[in-house]
């Protein structure tokens, strides 16, 4: 009996691409490229992010791919392997990353756990980019894969950002490096098509709010399959219906919050909104031309820097935060993870995005959340448009003054929010979350519509996500700040006209 064996290889990145490194070839009957399209994006995106050494290694037992082979390759004829290669990418050179790897080791037996930990959260920030798992399957190699994104920031009036990745941490050689990202893989269609590989993605996101397992690609599929199998089998998939999806959704004891992608502006207010709330919403788009459809996990967002006029024809004069947005980061399985997908309104008045093959359609939303939440993103856009209608009227009848108001609508745990309040607005004392805190009973997920304008500060109005649209439990009026002489008044007013109390 043939005994396992490891290997591990630290090269260096030079000009060879990875599938030549891998020693990689592609199939027969399929058309030049498509197998290793995914691995040659990735080749690119890490160089992009300075990547200039690899570590390989050679024998990698994956959780996700195990289940894959167990309960479908294991059965071939051809006797594929049960083990992988995992690839790891740094951006220091190959010489440094092997003496910075021999100083952490050392460092392990002579150091505190702490000061270990922190210094192998330094390297990882420093240098370490994320990797990739290599699967034995010549016509779909690429597996679990975590990578950081491109850079966040503003660049030319644009802000890039990912609320939608969480941290992994992964052991090597006895050391825990960390990434933030979040995981893609390569559909292989025997146990998993776009929109099994769309829910894996958006689940990963999920457990970073809730004790949840971590459903592998097999379970997804035997899940979304054992009430209804429209193709007759449930592998090989050939894809799953939106109810299937909500289906495995609901199987996994998560629900599915389905949104129709009735006009742009619904839409995009919708993607701003869960996107904004960490919620790495799936997207289900249908091409045209083709007459196909597709699944998607939008990760980031490209948001312009400057509020852009009232588009949203709701009110003359509410600006929604959303008509930013501007493009998406998304997880598109056939091509690679964090592709730039600029948003359009067609002549239609639908929303499309614009994949490297194409325009595509935006039909559905679908996100899964906490079944606790009832009151959804639909529920709480309509509430942001009711408390600016309010605020206006009181405006214009006690104050005698009209102006633009903006609305940004989210939801998120509520001890997130506290955490948001402590660390990301300095104006807001330690002594009022306390209050917030000790006074306020919160529930697991918490509404938050926050409303600005020139002659306003920034307010939360806070609502209780477990309650429903047509009995909204308003939880408390926070400003974070009260330069302007109109905040305390709107404040009052709110607290007193919704019943909820002021936390100053």
């Amino acid at each position: 009996m043939a005994r396992p064996r490891q290997q591990v290889e630290i090269l260096s990145l030079g000009t060879q691409e990875l599938h030549e490194v891998l020693k990689l070839t592609e199939p027969p009957f399929l058309v030049a490229g498509e197998a290793l399209r995914q691995l040659g994006y990735i080749d690119d995106f890490v160089r992009g992010l300075g990547c200039h050494s690899l570590l390989i290694e050679t024998h990698y037992i994956d959780r996700h791919y195990m289940e894959d082979y167990s309960v479908f390759y294991s059965r071939n004829l051809y006797p594929f392997e049960n083990f992988c290669r995992r690839l790891h990418f740094f951006t220091c050179d190959q010489e440094e990353l092997h003496s910075s790897l021999e100083e952490l080791r050392r460092g392990a037996r002579d150091l505190p756990e702490e000061d270990l930990r922190a210094r192998c959260g330094e390297f990882s920030r420093q240098s370490y980019l994320g990797f990739s798992i290599i699967k034995p399957l010549p016509g779909s190699p690429v597996g679990r894969t975590v990578l950081r994104p491109y850079p966040e920031g503003s660049n030319g009036g644009v802000s890039r950002r990912f609320p939608c990745i969480r941290y992994y941490t992964v052991h090597l050689g006895g050391l825990a490096l960390t990434v933030r990202g979040l995981a893609f893989q390569q559909q292989d269609v025997g146990v998993s098509a776009c929109a099994t590989t769309a829910l894996w993605s958006s689940l990963q996101k999920f457990q970073d709010f809730e004790d949840i397992g971590s459903a592998t690609p097999a379970q997804i599929t035997m899940l979304a399959s054992q009430y209804a199998l429209p193709f007759g089998r449930a592998m090989p998939s050939e894809g799953l219906s939106t109810d299937q999806m909500c289906q495995a959704v609901r199987a996994l004891g998560v629900s599915p919050n389905l949104f129709q992608a009735v006009d742009f502006h619904t839409a995009r207010g919708y993607l701003y909104s869960a996107i904004s709330s960490q919620a790495a919403p799936i997207l289900i788009l249908w091409d045209s031309v083709q007459d196909s459809y597709h699944a998607v996990v939008a990760v980031g967002m490209d948001v312009r820097t400057s509020q852009q006029s009232p588009t949203n024809g709701a009110t003359a004069f509410a600006e929604d935060r959303a008509s930013n947005l501007v493009g998406l980061y998304v997880h598109d399985d056939r091509i690679g993870p964090y592709v730039p997908a600029p948003v359009n309104l067609t002549k239609e008045g639908l929303l499309s995005l614009d994949l490297p093959d194409g325009p595509w359609f935006l039909t559905h939303i679908l996100i899964p959340m906490h079944a606790k939440i009832r009151l959804s993103f639909s529920g709480l856009r309509e509430i942001s448009f009711r408390l600016l209608e309010a605020i206006q009227a009181f405006r214009e009848s006690v104050l005698g003054q009209v102006g633009a108001l903006s609305f940004d609508p989210r939801i998120t745990p509520s001890h997130l929010y506290l955490k948001e309040l402590l660390t990301s607005e300095p104006e807001v004392t330690p002594e009022r979350v306390e209050r917030l805190w000790s006074k306020v009973p919160l529930p697991r997920y918490v509404g938050i519509v926050r409303i600005e304008a020139d002659f306003l500060d920034p307010i939360h109005f806070l609502v209780d996500c477990t309650s429903t649209e047509r009995n909204v439990h308003s939880l408390a009026v926070l400003a974070l700040r009260t330069k302007r002489d109109e905040t305390p008044h709107v404040v009052k007013f709110l607290a007193d006209r919704y019943d909820c109390p002021v936390i100053d």
